[in-house]
């Protein structure tokens, strides 16, 4: 049984939201977790590439475990997406958490998350993962240069510590990404940075992508709160997104959470977090 069907765009509120998790369950043979959830151990300190660390949370019950990725948003670092990472892995997940340079134009930004990808895709197991199911999520930047890598990111890795393998995702689920950048107040001028650095626009830009890594399982979420902030990033951009993928024929989906704030996806007891969390097990078990 799917619980979703492929190949089409589906916009659902939070009040059909919750069926997810109970879709998701028990449709894949990996390991189970206590009904009170998986305890977990944390390895803090992991070199990925030549500057930069990430943490690997993973459930101290033998696996094999479902691996998701997390890319934190703008002037963040991987302790700021920790406690969603502690959610997961008690759902019965290995999480890479990483931390990753965000200065504009973010090409090292795209080439961290990809060589995150190919670290977890070498190095899952020895944490009792899966290196065939992969999930890339992302909060806000990390969502939008995450699907870069989720589109298309065989060949973006830069320094990273691991030469060889792919590092596009099996999966990815993304929190308020700006994958319009012409659409956002983020720190570049899309157009002074298509005329003048073309490859790094390209490089950047998700919808250049579309096309690629053609059985990439997508889940998208946005959150709609009146009392908007500058770092806000409007639904049209999370709808028109879905549906371009959708159009190019991804499994892809639109989840609109009415209320929620942009910075609810790492807080916990927030509908976002929960959110993010059931829809990740939901995809990731749902396979």
């Amino acid at each position: 049984m799917r619980c979703w069907p492929r190949n089409g765009l589906r916009l659902v509120t939070l009040a059909l939201f919750m069926v997810l998790a109970a879709c998701g369950s028990g449709q894949a043979d990996w390991g189970n977790c206590p009904t009170e959830g998986c305890e977990g151990s944390l390895d803090p300190s992991v070199e990925y590439t030549a500057s930069h660390l990430l943490e690997v949370h993973s459930p101290v019950e033998i696996g094999p475990w479902p691996t998701v990725l997390l890319a934190h948003g703008s002037g963040q670092n991987a302790i700021s997406m920790r406690s969603l990472a502690e959610a997961i892995t008690s759902e019965g997940f290995v999480v890479f958490n990483i931390t990753a340079p965000t200065r504009a134009p973010y090409l090292k930004t795209v080439e961290h998350i990809a060589c995150a990808v190919l670290f977890a895709r070498r190095y899952t197991s020895q944490y009792g993962g899966s290196a065939d199911n992969i999930t890339l999520a992302g909060y806000s930047l990390g969502a939008a240069m995450g699907s870069v890598v989720g589109l298309g990111g065989d060949g973006l890795s830069g320094d990273c510590v691991v030469a060889e393998g792919s590092s596009e995702p099996d999966a990815f689920v993304g929190y308020e990404g700006p994958y319009d950048l012409a659409l956002t107040t983020y720190e570049i001028d899309p157009a002074i940075l298509e005329s003048d650095e073309p490859d790094v626009w390209a490089e950047i830009n998700p919808y250049v992508r579309i096309g690629g890594n053609a059985d990439l399982t997508v889940r998208l979420v946005h959150g709609i709160d009146q009392d908007r902030s500058v770092y806000d990033v409007v639904p049209e951009v999370t709808r028109d997104f879905g549906a371009a993928l959708a159009s190019a024929g991804y499994d892809v989906e639109v989840v609109i959470l009415d209320g929620a704030t942009h910075g609810d996806a790492y807080r916990p007891s927030t509908e976002a977090f929960e959110t993010m969390t059931s829809l990740l097990t939901s995809v990731a078990y749902g396979r």
